[in-house]
């Protein structure tokens, strides 16, 4: 008897000179302390091998397990215990508890053989006796789940935690506070996957011109734009070589030189917070600047001809102009008016009188005589011809 008071009053030393030298002076973790004291006396052995608050467990969710609410939420905003584990926030979401799922749990306990003995605890550690199941919280956090160890699930140990009932589906949860791992039921949901971010269609769908008068022109371009918004639209145009010769963003160009042009259409959208330009044959179009043409007159000239008026220098007038009264008209064409060509009427010389007198007379007999002469010097010769012929 006397032996068993001796270590009872060892062992409660020893908790209180561990209490001391960690500087725990809040009642949760000296009930903590004398529940497992209570519990190592009473059965020989603790229900498993967590830790009591203040002691290191490398099996612990949180290292040095919490003493109080403020100090969980403290440790799940930060994500990290402070001793290496940076993973604490992940492993509650992975878990079903969320912040304000903490937050509106209270201070309390539960039984390891609550719920006909179906709890499942969390741990870092897969020791080989516990039936534990890998856990992969993300890439670079792997823990395990299981019952309690050493069998405590068929016991009633009561242990401190921090109560409550998980906001996704309703279901109770309990973090128990020497170690901070969760205990639950009922399996967690599963988590939903992030949604996959929508994919962005974004393309130019046609490109257009429109000819406002021979040197200016305007530009019509559509587009689809879906998961994206739309930026801008850029024409660039180049001539028969090739090469760009301008840049705008109005839907307006002018262009005096002739000749046929190239446009094409740039379309910048934003996509994901970044920009994209987009542009495709069906953004390319083409129109033509006409060389100035002098105007050739249409309208008839004509000229009277006997009875009828011919077209003169006309390009598309080919029908005679009937004359009405002193003026030509076209036949087709009420407005076209031809002006008559009169031809100029020649006046002949005033004839003069016939002379009298004799130089008048001498000089007709001479000339009367000066032709007489000459036919006679004709005949003569023609005679004198015929007879050499004949040789007379």
């Amino acid at each position: 008897m006397n032996l068993g008071i001796k270590n009872i009053t060892q062992k409660l030393g020893f908790y209180g000179r561990r209490l001391r030298q960690e500087k725990l002076t809040k009642l949760i973790a000296a009930s903590t302390a004398s529940l497992a004291l209570i519990l190592q006396l009473t059965v020989g052995v603790l229900p498993f091998t967590s830790t009591p608050v203040g002691a290191v467990g490398d099996d612990n969710i949180i290292r040095n397990g919490v003493t109080s609410k403020e100090q969980l939420l403290s440790i799940y905003d930060s994500g990290s215990d402070g001793a290496g584990h940076n993973d604490i926030k992940d492993i509650y979401t992975y878990f079903g508890v969320s912040r304000q799922d903490i937050a509106n749990a209270t201070v309390g306990s539960y039984k390891t053989n609550d719920f006909q003995g179906t709890l499942k605890t969390l741990g870092r550690t897969n020791w080989p006796n516990a039936g534990r199941t890998t856990v992969n919280v993300s890439s670079t956090s792997t823990i395990y789940t299981g019952p309690f160890l050493d069998n405590a699930n068929s016991t009633a140990y009561t242990m401190p935690a921090l109560i409550g009932k998980r906001s996704v589906d309703g279901q109770w949860f309990a973090i128990t506070m020497n170690c901070g791992n969760i205990v639950y039921s009922v399996p967690p949901p599963k988590p939903t996957p992030p949604a996959p971010k929508p994919v962005p269609v974004t393309r130019c769908d046609s490109l257009k011109v429109i000819s406002l008068s021979r040197t200016e022109f305007q530009f019509s371009s559509s587009y689809t734009a879906e998961n994206a918004t739309y930026k801008s639209t850029e024409y660039v145009i180049t001539d028969e070589n090739a090469q760009v010769i301008a840049r705008t963003a109005n839907t307006q160009y002018v262009q005096e030189t002739p000749g046929t042009y190239t446009v094409q259409a740039y379309i910048t959208f934003v996509e994901n917070g970044q920009d994209k330009v987009v542009t495709n044959v069906d953004c390319v179009a083409h129109f033509t600047v006409k060389a100035v043409v002098t105007p050739v007159s249409t309208t008839p000239m004509c000229e009277v001809v006997g009875k009828e008026n011919l077209p003169k220098n006309s390009v598309d007038c080919f029908a005679p102009c009937p004359i009405v009264g002193k003026e030509n008209l076209r036949k087709d064409s009420p407005d076209c008016v031809t002006p008559v060509i009169t031809k100029p009427v020649v006046t002949a010389p005033p004839q003069e009188l016939p002379k009298t007198g004799l130089g008048e007379n001498i000089i007709k007999l001479t000339g009367v005589g000066s032709i007489i002469a000459a036919v006679g010097y004709y005949a003569a010769s023609r005679r004198n011809l015929l007879n050499a012929f004949l040789g007379r």
